[in-house]
């Protein structure tokens, strides 16, 4: 999950900065946020042996990639690989283990942006991964389980009626699909691709 996340792969970042909400970081004009979230292993992947962990958070920042087996002696693991491992290490803005709830996510990466929102500046939150990864499920969620969306919009229309005495507000929406590189309308019924456009 990223707030303006770029194209690029992530490849040894180093934490941004980010708004809080008691100051602001000019400097940085965009305050881009990159959170990892490792989901649960399926049944079907716990009770099939061929599969094994590929990614293994180390503390609320860092996650390793490729980890070495818990088991395994360093001395083993390095036979025939030139006495090195596979095992590489990524910084993030924060990482968050397969038991982290939909609310610590939300929590952790988008609740501090609401006010921000409020007071007139732009924020993107969005989720990229494979296919199977989880972002629909930590973006949207279920009727027991909200996600980030459903959440967001929560505490959004909580902020806009703790404020209504001093502003006033007008919400417009829109609900784009983009797939395989394609934009659709979900708003309207067979929607034809869209073209996106830089806006000046």
């Amino acid at each position: 999950m990223t707030h303006q996340r770029p194209k690029t792969a992530p490849a040894r970042v180093q934490p941004s900065s980010r708004p809080s909400s008691s100051s602001q970081d000019d400097s940085n004009p965009n305050n881009i946020f990159v959170a990892v979230r490792v989901r649960p292993e399926s049944e079907a992947e716990v009770r099939d042996k061929r599969y094994r962990t590929v990614v293994r958070p180390l503390d609320d920042r860092v996650l390793i990639f490729d980890p070495s087996t818990e088991y395994t002696p360093r001395s083993q693991r390095s036979i025939g690989s030139g006495g090195r491992t596979r095992e590489q290490r990524f910084a993030f803005d924060r990482v968050f283990d397969n038991l982290a709830s939909q609310q610590d996510i939300y929590e952790g990466t988008t609740r501090e942006l609401v006010p921000f929102v409020c007071n007139g500046f732009n924020a993107t939150v969005f989720a990229y991964g494979a296919t199977g990864a989880g972002k629909t499920h930590t973006m949207i969620g279920n009727d027991t389980c909200p996600g980030v969306m459903v959440l967001t919009m929560q505490a959004l229309f909580e902020e806009i009626e703790r404020c209504k005495n001093d502003s006033v507000y007008r919400i417009s929406m829109s609900y784009l699909e983009i797939y395989n590189e394609t934009i659709r309308d979900l708003f309207v019924e067979n929607s034809r691709a869209l073209e996106l456009r830089e806006d000046p």
